[in-house]
């Protein structure tokens, strides 16, 4: 059999070099994928990997210095891939890795039932049993799970078993832990954020919600609707609202918080408010943290962000070619494109992405901030017909922050807007340039034809802004209609002169 990871290799070659010649911009690119034989795959449960590969839907993945987790919600599962392996050693949920069913041999310390969220520390693995409404701790090394969280026992799973409190659970999603032992668990059902300390069962800490008996929905700095996605760092919480389309961060200490992910302020909840842009989200799911920035898998704009620590514009876009455009699976099943993802998760190298289709990748981290807009710098002076203009155009790439994005090398290009000023008008000279750390200088631009056209500036891949306007009068010893002063051009100057004219006040 070909070893994977050269299959992959290759593809991710071929790739590379097709990408190339499509998109100047460096879309970020995955280097490993897991449930699929290549990148150019995605299908659900594929048979043309091993079982210990198959992966249906992922849901989440954790990954540690052992290796990567990985939660297969149709599969009632999580498979275990020691290393940078694409082929599991372990399962979680099953008794062997052909066995598929939910509570396998029924409801136990063994079985899961549509399995969300998967987290890691050093002292263990624990997953959220979605449909059991239970999170389970299985000790490093074994997959029976040894404690419990949300049912008094590891053969019950009735939502909110004990009523509305401190040890119930509805539905639980995603995880996150401390590094201390301690559990932090999304209680979507109950719209909630709930923290059991460690070796404990009964939570301490509630966020989204004034007590503990209570799980009504909203949207203010202390109200959540169905969160999803958690993540925990020494500054504090990060907590994904899925029905408001934001993540909220929450100082240590408080339940309260001070800033959000977006949406404008914390009492908005509109989907990609204000078009989408390299701040808004559309249900977004997973999320993740390090010590460089934030992340948030943006589920329904299929792709994830990443805001750098300090700012409230994401820098990075995984899965798009830009902030504002959303593409299901843009060019097809690639190495740089998703379809509807749905969690995302970092180690000290990497980033993982579920995919639909039944895939994770694996991309390089990267904190490179992103190009994100082109657009004229200094716009262009027109000239007589077929001359240089007489202010040459320059443009400038820029990050989403509005920075100058020096990092950006890509072509650039001036055109007629079609439909602008005559039909048989062209734009001559050199139309498209290198930019240099994000300026494109332009230097011999002219129009054939007299008239006033609409320039656009564009990229390969960012979106195209506002026009500018530019007037080109007739060529030397050429006439043009209405021109009575002689210049070239029709213009106010020649109205008053026409005026004059009419009254007596000149002459011809």
């Amino acid at each position: 059999m070909m070893n994977r990871n050269l299959f992959g290799g290759l593809i991710l070659a071929v790739s590379l070099m097709v990408f190339s010649t499509a998109c100047v911009r460096a879309q970020i690119i995955a280097d490993r994928v897991y449930g699929q034989p290549d990148f150019a795959t995605a299908l659900p449960g594929n048979s043309a990997v091993p079982p210990n590969a198959r992966i249906n839907l992922p849901y989440d993945v954790a990954a540690g210095p052992e290796g990567v987790y990985i939660s297969d919600n149709y599969y009632h599962r999580v498979l275990f891939f020691p290393g940078e392996a694409v082929e599991a050693t372990a399962v979680y949920g099953q008794p062997n890795f052909e066995s598929l069913s939910p509570n396998n041999g029924g409801v136990s310390a063994n079985s899961l039932n549509y399995p969300w969220g998967v987290a890691r520390d050093s002292f263990g693995v624990y997953i959220a049993d979605g449909n059991n409404n239970r999170v389970l701790f299985y000790p490093h090394g074994s997959t029976t799970a040894t404690r419990v969280y949300g049912q008094p026992s590891f053969t019950s799973n009735k939502a909110n078993y004990y009523g509305l409190n401190e040890n119930s659970l509805f539905g639980p999603s995603f995880l996150a832990t401390d590094g201390t032992g301690g559990l932090y668990v999304a209680d979507t059902g109950n719209n909630r954020v709930l923290y059991f300390p460690p070796n404990s069962t009964t939570a301490t800490k509630v966020w989204g919600q004034p007590k503990f008996t209570t799980n009504y929905q909203g949207a203010s700095d202390t109200a959540v609707s169905s969160p999803r996605g958690i993540a925990v760092d020494s500054e504090g919480l990060y907590v994904v609202d899925y029905n408001n389309h934001r993540a909220l961060f929450f100082p240590h200490g408080s339940t309260t918080a001070t800033r959000v992910y977006g949406q404008p302020d914390f009492t908005s909840f509109f989907p990609n408010d204000g078009g989408c842009g390299p701040n808004t989200l559309q249900q977004p799911l997973g999320c993740a943290v390090d010590e460089t920035g934030f992340y948030v898998d943006d589920y329904l704009n299929s792709r994830a962000l990443f805001w750098p620590h300090g700012s409230n514009v994401a820098s990075v876009v995984y899965g798009q070619t830009d902030f504002t455009t959303v593409r299901l699976n843009w060019n097809g099943v690639t190495p740089y494109g998703f379809y509807a993802p749905r969690s995302v998760t970092t180690d000290a190298t990497g980033v993982y992405v579920c995919d639909f289709g039944g895939r994770v990748l694996r991309f390089p981290k990267t904190t490179t901030p992103m190009a994100a807009s082109v657009s004229f710098l200094t716009a262009p002076v027109g000239a007589r017909a077929g001359q240089p203009f007489e202010v040459q155009p320059s443009a400038v790439v820029r990050y989403s922050n509005g920075a100058q994005a020096t990092n950006y090398t890509g072509n650039v290009r001036i055109r007629i807007k079609p439909g602008s000023g005559p039909s048989c008008g062209t734009l001559l000279g050199t139309t498209t340039v290198s930019a240099v750390a994000g300026i494109a200088t332009f230097t011999n631009l002219a129009i054939d034809k007299p008239g006033t056209y609409e320039l656009m500036v564009t990229t390969a891949t960012l979106p195209i802004p506002e026009t500018v306007s530019v007037t080109i009068g007739a060529a030397p010893g050429e006439s043009l209609a209405g021109d009575v002063n002689g210049d070239g051009f029709f213009n106010v100057a020649d109205v008053a002169a026409t005026l004059k004219i009419a009254a007596g006040l000149s002459t011809p």
